[in-house]
């Protein structure tokens, strides 16, 4: 960092988060998954991290010549055209970024290039989302809510505390309060007897208020039946003589 001019240095009390592309992430193990992910980090939005993959679409067809050069002109050539790549990309965001307020809640399109459209998509989508995030909260209880808000908080602070993300293990459970949040071992996992058993109390619940299944097949035995049909394609071929356990 020295090296750079003093404008272009970052200072040293700068706090650095670091998160794993979009598409990458997928073959990285679970610990990656919770803990790294772009889309449970504060501010970063909507993104997949992936856009410098993105010029390999235009320098494949740089292959048959750089196949043939010295290890030093093979580097600025790929660099002359990655440079290129990013200087074209970023005198296009005047013309991408062509975009009138028509009001405070509203963006009218001008032009239908990639740019100003994922933005319009990003306006229209981020409205959508809020309004569907908003519905589900109403579905718990003011304290969960609160209890699960405080455990976000907590772990965008300290990444040290239990990862609200992160799915239990096997007899963990999180228990949470809106000033503490921890790791217990008082969940035993659940048989599919226990979930069936559950959804037909929830199912009788449900009809004994009048609200009746609209179809023939209740919501329990559609998924009942998926499962037991899952379970029947597993077919057990008898291992060749020549092979021996």
């Amino acid at each position: 960092m020295e090296e750079f001019p003093p404008d272009m240095q970052i200072p040293h009390t700068t706090h650095i988060d670091v998160g794993i592309p979009g598409w990458h992430i997928n073959g990285h193990g679970d610990s990656c998954r919770n803990n790294f992910n772009l889309s449970y980090m504060e501010g970063v939005g909507r993104t997949v991290g992936e856009d410098i993959e993105t010029t390999w679409a235009g320098t494949n067809p740089l292959a048959p010549s750089v196949w043939e050069m010295g290890p030093a002109a093979r580097h600025d050539t790929l660099n002359d055209h990655w440079n290129s790549w990013n200087f074209r990309k970023i005198v296009g965001f005047r013309m991408y970024f062509a975009l009138r307020f028509v009001s405070c809640t509203y963006l009218q399109l001008l032009q239908g290039k990639l740019f100003s459209k994922r933005f319009y998509e990003a306006f229209k989508m981020s409205t959508k989302q809020t309004e569907v995030f908003k519905q589900l909260s109403a579905t718990f209880t003011p304290e969960t809510v609160a209890g699960w808000e405080a455990m976000v908080a907590r772990w965008n602070k300290n990444q040290n505390t239990p990862n609200p993300y992160a799915e239990p293990k096997g007899g963990q459970s999180y228990s949470f309060q809106p000033l503490c949040a921890c790791v217990t071992n008082s969940l035993i996992e659940s048989t599919l007897q226990d979930v069936r058993l559950e959804l037909a109390n929830e199912e009788a619940t449900q009809a004994a208020l009048g609200r009746l299944p609209r179809h023939r097949v209740s919501m329990t035995t559609f998924l009942l039946t998926g499962f037991e049909l899952e379970d029947g394609q597993c077919v057990d071929y008898p291992l060749p003589s020549c092979i021996t356990i």
